[in-house]
């Protein structure tokens, strides 16, 4: 007696090989307890890179996958940890001056699956059980969905599978932000299809509840995308209905399902949607600063072999719209879509076929579609259509599951035969078309391509050659298959097994490397430097803000350890906060979302409370730095040795740094001119490849033109083996000798004749008005002698109309934020003038609300650093007062004479409306569901009295 899987068993066994291949694909989360987070990024980053013994020798797996680690990672921590203290997780203080989180794509803070697995389990773990259950629940569904076609087992899991395994959900696999949203498609069209199907209403909440997730799980713009695609689908089994049934009741079902599941999802996140839309209105664009979103038709080619071109994994990808925006979902589904346009369910298989090819269309630019798309949805240029590309590839591998499902039933063998003839022509053509890339990259000739490329970025023949087999031995696999089918040499159990293999194996294969996994002890060791910061901080009484230099911790990373950054790196980069930076003079080179700062100081950039400088000694040459070897030239050498006063580059503690090489009885004078009153900062050490004993003394003296050397001002003794391990730090005092002419002589000796091969770090004047070093060593760190505190009160106000004017005064040399302030408005009061700057005392600094006391002399403006947002309000004394946009970016209240208790509040209105129409989207979707009750009940009491 032969057992044999029907109905619910079979559907269970589906879903239990979709489950168990989740668990496969992410087997070192699942096993190995690795972390989905690319840790391996940290190494390209200050403190990280320099500070971790063997950093720099760790190979970078897939820079592409950096954004959840500097970008969601930190605010994923600290939502989990403001539920876990009763607090809804509104605001970030962490970066910049502060951000909105709700309506933030990468924040997820109202996305209850994620929010579930962040309380369960550490951040970091989450990360990657979230991506394989969203793994599972994208086959889950699209499982289901196919079944509501009547589409059988095998067509259902090789839809499951192409879609859950293709290439643009698994490039996006480690961001839940932007992979989760993809995942909820499926839901849409079972939902829309089983109400169909039904005539029941009350199934068009699974696509209610899909809408509602998949905005909630992050991006408004692929929500957006699905949308679009359920519309367009609804639009096309209207018409479908019309011509089969000439009924316009049939015809206007799936108008109506969608229309119900667009409005009662958006309803019930209408909060998200509204918070996300005001989000967009504050920031920049890419249509503002970059509208090149070209996509090259070479990067089609992939849709046969997904590495032809080179990959982020092994060093050859061109650009990183190619690598996003690439379709891959297997060999044989292709062939099985093809057999979708001639199966018994043509028609429906033609609709999602033609969907898909619209987009294609649209995404490589091909007129009139992306001219007539491109008006009719305007946000086409800013958002990037090519991230549509999840929804094609769940189109088309819905289609290649009606054809899957076809050709097992009906098994049409000369269909068949001339399937595998055609299918062997596509791949001739492909074979001819990679083979002339691989002649191109050897002889680098230009053609319409635009090559030649710079000789790292073109995949050598070797790599091309390997390729070029994989993609022989799939393909030829697949045309086997299909023609042991044709000839009836298989059985269906082993073709459906064959089959499902083939396909797994082939997308394994694929993309299995596009999402490394790592321990998780590579997030949990921080950098010697970076442990002192939290330190510092924690010493800290009041709230303050660093500023990291450069390359040196990288947008959110700050937020990993609760230190808040006035750096940012935001997809809607506010566009005042981003002028504001410009007029600092200080902001660093980047992409247009990113704020970063020179190492310097001044007065708009000490107004954003930035207490500690953090940056590399590399690039601590220039504005208030700089090094004495560079700004003051050769010393003056007196030595016996030759090579005294050479730069070397020693490494000791895996630092390599310049030295000023200084053996023993050596005298190394610089003349030059101090600027500011200023501290010497340099290190001391002994060679560390040079095995000797002694000891030797190490002196510093600074003298002025004429003068005779006096006492040092610094002097110490290194036993010479006891000195090898680290660097000695040295400070300096040069503040009495400003704006002179000096010799800063650097001397060593030693007492007992030996030569011993001494040498001082790089040595720094930096200006000590502003500066004092709290930390030396590769990364060094310095407070801010003349940032301004968290909040403080002006006695000069200048009104103006709007921003521009805001700007133009801000710019203004003489315009001085620690007793005037830029307002756009007018205060109800005059201020009047003060001798005493009044500085609040906070009673509670919230996340959500910012408590203080200030005593004011005279009336004034308190200004607080913290981003002027909508939602922010104000309460003086428990009575709610203006709020004024300040020096373009901050808050500021009028505060009249005396003792006043000043709350700010982040109570949004966008969220506030969004939250009634939620709730009323819930009471109608109640009522509705209660009349409808009611009315099958009567229904049913009717025909039991008949």
């Amino acid at each position: 007696m032969k057992f044999k899987l029907q109905g619910k068993w079979l559907t269970a066994a589906s879903l239990l090989l979709l489950a168990l291949l989740s668990f496969l694909f992410l087997w070192r989360v699942a096993f190995k307890g690795d972390i989905l987070l690319s840790a391996d990024m940290l190494l390209l980053y200050e403190p990280w890179r320099s500070e971790l013994p063997g950093a720099k020798a760790v190979p970078i797996w897939n820079e592409k996958t950096a954004d959840p680690l500097f970008d969601s990672y930190g605010l994923a921590v600290f939502i989990k940890e403001s539920w876990r203290q009763g607090q809804v997780p509104l605001w970030y203080p962490y970066v910049g001056l502060g951000l909105p989180i709700v309506g933030r794509a990468i924040g997820q803070a109202l996305y209850p699956v994620n929010n579930i697995l962040w309380q369960i389990m550490d951040v970091p773990t989450a990360f990657g059980w979230s991506a394989i259950l969203h793994l599972f629940l994208a086959g889950c569904f699209t499982h289901f969905y196919m079944r509501e076609l009547q589409v059988g087992h095998f067509g259902s899991l090789v839809a499951a599978v192409s879609f859950s395994y293709s290439s643009h959900l698994i490039t996006w696999l480690g961001l839940p932000f932007t992979f989760d949203p993809m995942v909820w498609i499926p839901l849409l069209f079972l939902g829309l299809e089983r109400s169909m199907n039904r005539r029941d209403w009350r199934w068009s909440l699974l696509g209610v509840s899909g809408v509602a997730l998949q905005i909630l799980s992050g991006s408004l713009q692929l929500a957006s995308y699905s949308l679009i695609t359920l519309a367009l689908y609804a639009v096309a089994r209207s018409l479908l209905a019309w011509r089969q049934q000439q009924n316009w009741r049939q015809a206007i079902y799936p108008l109506f399902y969608t229309g119900l599941i667009f409005g009662l999802g958006c309803g019930l996140v209408a909060f998200q949607i509204l918070s996300t839309l005001e989000l967009v209105s504050t920031g920049i664009t890419r249509a503002e600063v970059d509208t090149s979103l070209y996509i090259p038709p070479r990067n089609l080619l992939r849709l046969l072999m997904p590495d032809v071109r080179g990959t982020p994994v092994d060093g050859h990808d061109l650009s990183s719209l190619e690598f996003e925006a690439y379709l891959y979902f297997g060999l044989l589904p292709l062939f099985f879509l093809t057999a979708s346009l001639f199966s018994k369910r043509a028609a429906i298989a033609r609709i999602l076929f033609g969907i898909g090819l619209l987009y294609l269309l649209v995404i490589y630019n091909v007129p009139p579609f992306y001219q007539i798309f491109r008006y009719v949805y305007p946000a086409f240029s800013s958002l990037g259509f090519y991230r549509s590309l999840y929804a094609l590839t769940f189109l088309w591998a819905a289609a290649a599951g009606i054809g899957a499902d076809w050709l097992l039933t009906e098994r049409p063998q000369q269909f068949l035969k001339r399937l595998v003839g055609a299918g062997s022509f596509i791949g001739a053509v492909a074979l001819l078309v990679t083979l002339y890339l691989a002649f191109i990259s050897k002889y680098q000739a230009r053609h319409f391509w635009n090559l030649p490329l710079p000789p790292d970025k073109i995949p050598s023949l070797d790599y091309y050659f390997a390729n070029l087999l994989l993609f022989l031995f799939f393909f030829g696999l697949t045309l086997s298959l299909l023609w042991l089918w044709a000839t009836a040499r298989l059985s269906k159990t082993f073709f459906m097994s064959a089959a499902v293999l083939l396909l797994v194996l082939d997308l394994f294969l694929a993309h299995l490397d596009f999402t490394p996994t790592f321990p998780k002890r590579m997030l949990t060791h921080p950098p010697p430097s970076l442990v002192n910061l939290q330190q510092l901080a924690a010493q800290e009484s009041e709230p303050f803000r660093v500023s990291g230099v450069r390359n040196m911790l990288p947008s959110d990373t700050t937020g990993m350890y609760g230190i808040a950054s006035v750096q940012i790196h935001d997809s809607f980069l506010s566009a005042r906060f981003s002028d504001y930076a410009n007029l600092t003079g200080l902001r660093g080179a980047g992409h247009f979302r990113d704020i970063i700062f020179e190492p310097a100081s001044n007065a708009l950039l000490d107004a954003l409370n930035v207490k500690y400088i953090y940056a590399s000694r590399q690039v601590l040459t220039q504005g208030d730095w700089f090094s004495v070897l560079e700004r003051m030239g050769q010393p003056q050498v007196i030595s016996e040795h030759p090579q005294a006063g050479q730069v070397k580059y020693w490494n000791i503690g895996d630092w390599t740094q310049p030295v000023l090489f200084a053996p023993t009885n050596s005298i190394l004078s610089y003349p030059g001119m101090l600027p500011y009153p200023a501290t010497l900062e340099t290190a001391i050490a002994v060679d560390p490849l040079a095995p000797v004993q002694g000891s030797i003394t190490f002196a510093i003296y600074v003298t002025r033109p004429g003068q005779e050397p006096g006492s040092p001002l610094f002097s110490e003794r290194l036993e010479a083996q006891d000195s090898q391990a680290t660097w000695r730090p040295v400070v300096v005092d040069l503040a009495d000798f400003a704006q002179q002419e000096v010799m800063i002589s650097l001397v060593t000796s030693s007492n007992d004749g030996q030569v011993i091969p001494g040498g001082w770090a790089d040595p720094l004047i930096t200006d000590s008005s502003k500066f004092e070093q709290v930390y030396y060593g590769v990364n060094s760190i310095y407070r801010n002698k003349k940032s301004l505190p968290r909040a403080w009160v002006v006695h000069q106000v200048i009104p103006v109309a709007n921003a521009a004017e805001a700007k133009e005064r801000l710019a203004a040399s003489d315009f001085d934020p620690t007793c005037e302030a830029v307002i756009e408005g007018e205060l109800p009061q005059s201020v009047q003038s003060s001798d005493v700057m009044e500085i609040p005392h906070f009673v509670e600094y919230a996340p959500n609300a910012v408590k203080m006391e200030v005593a004011m002399s005279t009336p004034g403006l308190l200004v607080l650093s913290g981003f002027y947002y909508p939602g922010w309000s104000v309460y003086v004394d428990n009575v709610p007062q203006p709020l004024y946009v300040t020096n373009l970016v901050m808050r500021g209240v009028y505060l009249p004479a005396g003792n006043h208790q000043v709350e700010f509040v982040y109570e949004p209105f966008s969220l506030t409306v969004g939250l009634y129409i939620s709730l009323g989207t819930i009471i109608l979707l109640a009522v509705l569901l209660g009349l409808d009750w009611r009315f099958r009940r009567l229904s049913r009491e009717n025909q039991c009295n008949e």
